[in-house]
Formats: C-alpha cells, structure tokens, sequence
C-alpha cells in the first residue's frame, strides 16, 4: 500500500471517503442522532471539524493529532476509590 501527503485542496474527496466510512458508524449514530433528515449535511460538518485540526496545519501532509486531554489524564494524579 502506497500513502500520498495531501492537502487542503484534496478535502472535499477526503471528506466523501471519510463520510461514507462512518456513515453506519454507531458514535456518529449516536452523537447527531437529532439530525433527522439533516443526518448527511451534519455528518459533514462533525467530520469536516475532526479533519480541520490536520488540513489546518502548515505542513503539507496529514500529520497524526495528539490528543492534549489524554497527556493531561496520563499526568493527573488517581483519586481514591471508595
């Protein structure tokens, strides 16, 4: 398998191929369950704001999110069960 960088101007096709692969997805179900007949155009918008975060950079390819909420969970100390 090949990977080719991509960028801003290939979002809309990658925005089709990642729609259409979480189009069944039970937590986009789920998350805009409310959508109703708007379900399509929200998908879209809820991927296209995930995708944002990486077309947005200045580097030319898809570079891997770091997630600042798990580093900051990893750090905090563990409260006492009881």
């Amino acid at each position: 398998m090949t990977f080719e960088p991509i960028d801003r101007t290939h979002k809309p096709a990658a925005l089709d191929v990642i729609c259409e692969a979480f189009y069944e997805y039970p937590v986009m179900r789920y998350a805009i369950a409310e959508s109703g007949d708007d379900y399509n155009h929200h998908l879209r918008e809820v991927i296209g704001l995930f995708s944002e975060n990486r077309f947005g950079r200045e580097q030319s390819r898809c570079a891997p999110m770091r997630c600042p909420y798990r580093q900051h969970r990893a750090e905090s100390p563990k409260r006492p069960r009881g």
